[in-house]
C-alpha cells in the first residue's frame, strides 16, 4: 500500500506518529533473539511495537537503525516524486532495504500497515560489524541478494497479463521453498495491493480458481496450488 493510500486509510493519522502507540522494548523481552547478530550488535538491539498507521521514520529523517520486520508489516516509500510510491512491503523476516539508510539525505517514509513488532539495530554498530566481522558481512550480502530478488521478481509479476497469473506467480515464488503453499502475512486488501488489483478483482479470480479446482482455499488464510501448475 502506498503512503497515500495508507494515509486515506487512517484518516490521514499517519502524519502525526504521536497518534499512535510506538514503544521501545528491551531486548531481553523478546524471545530468541536472533542468533545471527554479533554479540555488540545483540547488546544494542532493541525491539520496536507499533500500532498500524504509525510512521516508524519520515521524508525528514534519515532512518538511525537498520530495521528487520520481526511481526507485522512495513511499507516503504519513495516521496521523490511526491507520491508517496511503495518501493517495498516487508513482512515477518525481511529487512527494510531503504538506500536512505546509508545515505546522507532523507526522503523516503517507512509506514507501519499492521501492528508491527521490529528489531531496530543502531546505524553506528551495524556499519562497523560489517566492517570488521567478515562472517556478519557475508551473511548481510546474502540476506540482501535474496531480497533483492524477491523485490525483482515482484517487479515482474506485475508485467503478467491476468491477475490468476499474478496469484500463481505470487505462491510459487513467495512460498516457503517455492511449495506453492503458504499462508497469507497480511489482509486480502493488502495482497490485492501488491498485485496491483483492485480488492474485488482479487476475490473474484480466488473464487474462480478454487471453482476450477486451480487453487486451495484452506482455513486460517493458507493458500495452495495444485502440483501439476
Amino acid at each position: 500500500m502506498s503512503l497515500k493510500a495508507l494515509v486515506q486509510k487512517t484518516g490521514g493519522m499517519t502524519e502525526n506518529p504521536n497518534r499512535h502507540r510506538r514503544q521501545w522494548l528491551d531486548a531481553a523481552t523478546v524471545d530468541n533473539l536472533a542468533s545471527f547478530l554479533p554479540e555488540r550488535l545483540r547488546q544494542r538491539a532493541r525491539f520496536l511495537r507499533c500500532d498500524e498507521g504509525s510512521l516508524l521514520y519520515s521524508g525528514t529523517d534519515r532512518p538511525d537503525a537498520f530495521y528487520r520486520v520481526i511481526k507485522g508489516g512495513v511499507s516503504v516509500n519513495c516521496d521523490f516524486l511526491g507520491d508517496g510510491t511503495e518501493i517495498q512491503c516487508a513482512t515477518a523476516g525481511d529487512w527494510l532495504l531503504d538506500p536512505g539508510v546509508w545515505e546522507s539525505e532523507p526522503g523516503n517514509w517507512a509506514v507501519c500497515e499492521l501492528p508491527s513488532l521490529l528489531l531496530g539495530l543502531p546505524r553506528s554498530d551495524f556499519l562497523h560489524a560489517l566492517a570488521s566481522i567478515p562472517a556478519f558481512a557475508r551473511y548481510w550480502r546474502q540476506e540482501m541478494m535474496q531480497q533483492l530478488a524477491r523485490l525483482r521478481e515482484g517487479r515482474m509479476r506485475l508485467l503478467l497479463p491476468t491477475t490468476e497469473q499474478r496469484i500463481v506467480h505470487y505462491l510459487r515464488h513467495e512460498s516457503p521453498g517455492g511449495c506453492g503453499e503458504m499462508r497469507l502475512p497480511y489482509p486480502n486488501y493488502m495482497w490485492a495491493d501488491h498485485l496491483g488489483v483492485k480488492p474485488e478483482t482479487l476475490s473474484r479470480s480466488l473464487r474462480k480458481m478454487e471453482a476450477e479446482e486451480r487453487l486451495e482455499c484452506l482455513p486460517g488464510k493458507r493458500y495452495r496450488l495444485p502440483r501439476a501448475l
